[in-house]
């Protein structure tokens, strides 16, 4: 197959819930010609619960489900999964494969900001990823098994649960907040409004949709049509609930979405 058809396929995008839309709304922005698949596996949400040897399996569903689908790359718009099975994930397909990890590494690592809190999921905390690969960083991680699901239901006690949450760092000094689960990254401005405006908020989304385009240009797969490219979504419950939260957070219309009851 000639590289010009190869560039009119989709882009494969998924997370556990709603969180990834905030990378999708990124990429959508930066690259608006492209075809996009965006898969929400929001019956097994959350996964920053459960155990590697789930994740890695409930993740190589899910890319399997896109690579039937055909897509071009994918985006593993979710910490825990890129924490934990990322290596596993590109050891398995053969397509470009883009986590959330390596390039906020790469941003943070080039920075001169020494004192990070990195809020996650207990799935991404316990691989120490950041601790791991960020150079002579000061780092305070503070995961949590609520946050997550309290953004996907558009709970009314999120304001009430930042408090408790942050209850233990939010009179301490950092340089900068690292957001380090896609679903925190749709109430950015809510934890801003918890810290000092000095205080940066690293949201990774857009770093993400910069790396996604810098391979696919590397590749030959950027997609060279001029029309605003097209929209699919599959969740595996609750289309109603979807379509809500992507609307409230991000005021993003959803259509041309299917409910898969399995990948």
């Amino acid at each position: 197959m000639q590289k010009n058809n190869l560039s009119k396929k989709s882009i494969g995008i998924f997370d556990s819930g709603i969180g990834g839309l905030s990378v999708y709304h990124e990429i959508i922005k930066l690259l608006p010609f492209e075809n996009t698949l965006y898969l929400a596996d929001n019956a097994k949400m959350p996964y920053g619960n459960k155990s590697e040897t789930l994740i890695k399996n409930l993740s190589f569903n899910s890319s399997n489900f896109l690579i039937k689908k055909n897509v071009k790359a994918i985006v593993i718009a979710c910490n825990s999964i890129s924490s934990l099975a990322k290596d596993f994930l590109k050891s398995k397909f053969s397509i470009p494969i883009i986590d959330m990890i390596d390039p906020i590494v790469n941003y943070i690592n080039k920075k001169s900001l020494k004192k990070i809190l990195i809020l996650s999921t207990f799935a991404t905390a316990n691989t120490k990823v950041f601790e791991k690969k960020l150079i002579n960083k000061n780092i305070t991680t503070l995961p949590s098994s609520f946050l997550a699901c309290l953004i996907e239901d558009k709970s009314k006690f999120i304001n009430e649960y930042l408090d408790e949450f942050l209850k233990s760092v939010k009179d301490k000094k950092f340089d900068a907040i690292l957001l380090a689960c896609t679903h925190y990254c749709l109430i950015k401005d809510l934890i801003q409004k918890k810290f000092s405006n000095d205080i940066k908020i690293i949201d990774p989304s857009f770093l993400i949709a910069k790396e996604l385009k810098t391979i696919l240009e590397n590749n030959n797969l950027l997609n060279s049509q001029k029309n605003i490219g097209n929209k699919y979504f599959f969740v595996s419950e609750n289309k109603r609930m979807f379509k809500d939260s992507a609307n409230s957070f991000l005021k993003i219309q959803i259509e041309n979405l299917k409910k898969k009851s399995c990948f």
